[in-house]
This record gives structure tokens, sequence and C-alpha cells, in this order.
């Protein structure tokens, strides 16, 4: 299998030991899933696979969601299935997951822009049940025309409310990061955050 690009998040397991050995981390592959035509209402379609990675050193299992953006049209979670809906990977492992999107009879027309978000499920696989704010994400792009079109969402030239892909991936990052500081101040650790200019 060749080796695909990864957003992968790592947070220490356990608030009682700062310099732990052991890690849960999610990765999933960095190409965003987009439609290449438009959807109808009504239809399923099989979107493009998503690579699943434990970036961890411990194993794990796993969840692909659907995660809004703030500003951008709502993909309702019952829209994407994965298959298998968790995946168990040990250290280091990664799987492919399957993805198909049904849309339903009553859908709106227009563009769609969604995270799909691979998140350590806690307590399974695990034994810490200690993945909070575990996750990676990447976009979820699709349109939904009537007539069946060609889709914009892939085309480089919609830009019409689109978030870059740093976008998801720097929240992904600061709530792992603002999780991490939480774990570290229980552990009775200091933690400061200086703003340099």
């Amino acid at each position: 299998m060749a080796a695909l690009p990864l957003v992968a998040i790592l947070m220490t397991v356990g608030a009682d030991r700062v310099l732990a050995k052991d890690s849960i981390g999610a990765g999933i592959s960095a190409t965003p899933v987009v439609l290449a035509q438009a959807a109808r209402p009504g239809q399923t379609y099989a979107l493009p696979d998503v690579t699943v990675a434990n970036t961890g050193s411990e194993p794990s299992s796993y969840a692909v969601t659907v995660k809004p953006i703030t500003g951008q049209r709502d993909v309702p979670a019952d829209w994407v299935q994965s298959v298998p809906a968790t995946v168990d990977l040990g250290a280091g492992q990664q799987l492919p997951v399957h993805l198909s999107l049904t849309v339903p009879a009553d859908a709106e027309r227009g563009e769609y822009h969604a995270l799909l978000e691979a998140r350590a499920v806690p307590g399974a696989g695990s034994g810490q049940g200690a993945a909070m704010g575990v996750a990676a994400s990447t976009d979820l792009r699709f349109a939904v025309d009537a007539d069946g079109g060609e889709s914009a969402a892939g085309s480089s030239s919609s830009t019409s409310g689109h978030v870059p892909m740093w976008a998801g991936i720097l929240a992904v990052v600061a709530v792992a990061l603002s999780g991490l500081i939480v774990v570290l101040r229980r552990a009775g650790i200091s933690v400061s955050v200086e703003r340099r200019a």
C-alpha cells in the first residue's frame, strides 16, 4: 500500500503520568473527500475512501464522523455512512474506511462542506479510556443539484464560503492543546501561554 499523507494528532494517555510512554493518536488521509458529480436527491453515492491511522503507541478504536463547519450548509451525520463503523488498530496501523453518501429526497440544492473526523473512541481498544480530544479531520465537499449536473464542489473557481483545510486542522490542534493543558494542570504542572511580538 502506498504511503498516504495523513493529518495526525497525538495526546499523552493518563493524567497521572506526565512523562508517559503510551499515547493515543489519530490520523486521517489529508486528501479532501469530494464527490466528482453533483448528487441528486434520493440517491446514494460511493465517496472516495479515507485511510484512518493509529499514530499512537497503544491499540485504540476509531470512528469516522461528520462535523459541521461554521458558516457552511450542514451535512447531517446520517447522510454519510462508513464501513466499518469503527476500526480497531494497533500502534502504527492504518486501514481504509469506505464511505457512502445518501442524499434524502427532500435535500436542499446547493453546495455542502463539512469535516470528516477520525476520532479515537474512549475506552474501546485502550484500557485507559482517556481519548479526550484525540481526532484528525479532512474536508468533505459535494453539491446537490436536482438535474445532476457537474459539481462545483471540486472546482477551484468555487469560492463561496470556502474554509481552507488548514483552518479545520488548526481547530483540531487547538482543541487537543486545550485538553492537554487541562490534563497537565490537573496533574499539578503549571502551564502558561505567552504571546510574543
